[in-house]
């Protein structure tokens, strides 16, 4: 999703991934939720970084500075995301504990 989202818009690769993923996610016994909220971080961490790295134009336009020194800007936020990525995909609880509070367990 990472490497899709150089290319398409966050709505797009959703549209297109969600279909084809979503089974196979299922089958492997992970949780939808978990999965959603891990589509839409690396949607957004695609959407910081080039090729296309829309919020990077709309940043420079914005602040009237250079993609260069956007891309500069934001690389803090983008290890942030990659951090925040990692850490949800290694702990799953993290997200589904409220849900799961609310409305018990997935599966």
């Amino acid at each position: 999703m990472i490497i899709t989202g150089m290319f398409l818009e966050s709505i797009a690769q959703i549209i297109l991934l969600t279909p084809l993923l979503l089974p196979i996610v299922v089958a492997l016994g992970i949780d939808p939720i978990v999965f959603g909220i891990v589509m839409v971080i690396s949607c957004e961490v695609g959407f910081l970084t080039p090729p296309v790295g829309a919020n990077l134009f709309v940043a420079a336009r914005i602040t009237n500075l250079g993609i260069d020194k956007i891309s500069i800007a934001v690389l803090p936020f983008l290890l942030a995301y990659i951090g925040v990525l990692v850490f949800v995909s290694l702990f799953p609880e993290i997200i589904t504990w409220l849900p799961d509070l609310v409305y018990g367990s997935y599966g």
